[in-house]
């Protein structure tokens, strides 16, 4: 009698351990499983930030094209219209019974007008290759070195841009657009000492450029003014509502 309880203690002893042993070994495979999972998302996780890296990296680049092709189109454009004032200076035929005072005018407004337009250019000049400079050698690392948090809302090119190139940029605007007004200025002035003996001539180039004149100040200077504002947002392009848990 009691061999066989002794048995039947021993085949149910065995048969704890049997199950025990196979619950242990499906728990040994779930945590595998998981384990698995785990380094699945993880690296899921990570392919997701390297392309949010990438696409940001795009992104700061073709700010940093528009702005370099931006400098690039009013540089040229200053110096085009530089240019012709310059031309106008050489070339403009001086009448024997001049009014010295109209010849004073037309050489400081033709003066002004020359100087805004070649420092603006060469400001231009000089903040196209600070950008391109900063564009090949320095965007890239700035980029990456942002925080998981930070990728979608910092910019590095346009928090450097603020820095770095805004002042100058303003500064360089502002003769820009001085030197166009001082442009049609000298395009009124220059008739009188051009045409002195055909009043009717000099009147009409006159109305010409006052009507030119008005149409920059008040239709297009004065629709496009904000440009001369500096932004509001100092550090992020997109500002951001930090929340913070309740207690």
């Amino acid at each position: 009698m009691s061999a066989m309880i002794e048995s039947l203690i021993g085949t149910y002893d065995q048969r704890n351990s049997s199950t025990w042993r196979r619950e242990d070994v499906q728990h040994r495979d779930q945590e595998c499983q998981w384990r698995i999972d785990d380094l699945q998302r993880e690296q899921e996780w990570r392919g997701q930030d390297i392309r949010r890296i990438k696409i940001q990296a795009q992104n700061e680049r073709r700010q940093a094209d528009t702005r370099s092709e931006q400098l690039s189109a009013v540089s040229s454009l200053g110096a085009l219209l530089g240019g012709f004032a310059l031309v106008s200076i050489i070339n403009v035929s001086l009448p024997d019974p001049i009014d010295l005072n109209l010849l004073w005018v037309y050489g400081v407004t033709s003066a002004l007008c020359i100087c805004c337009m070649v420092i603006s250019s060469v400001a231009f000049t000089v903040l196209l290759v600070a950008v391109t400079r900063y564009s090949a050698h320095e965007l890239e690392f700035d980029v990456r070195a942002l925080q998981d948090d930070d990728i979608d809302f910092e910019t590095p090119f346009y928090t450097w841009w603020l820095k770095k190139c805004e002042t100058d940029w303003m500064l360089g605007y502002r003769l820009f657009r001085f030197g166009v007004t001082l442009f049609l200025a000298e395009l009124g002035v220059v008739s009188w000492v051009q045409y002195s003996r055909w009043q009717l001539t000099s009147i009409s180039i006159s109305v010409v450029a006052v009507i030119g004149l008005l149409i920059w100040q008040f239709r297009i200077l004065s629709k496009w003014r904000y440009l001369m504002k500096v932004p509001a947002v100092q550090v992020s392009a997109i500002p951001r509502d930090i929340v913070t848990p309740s207690t």
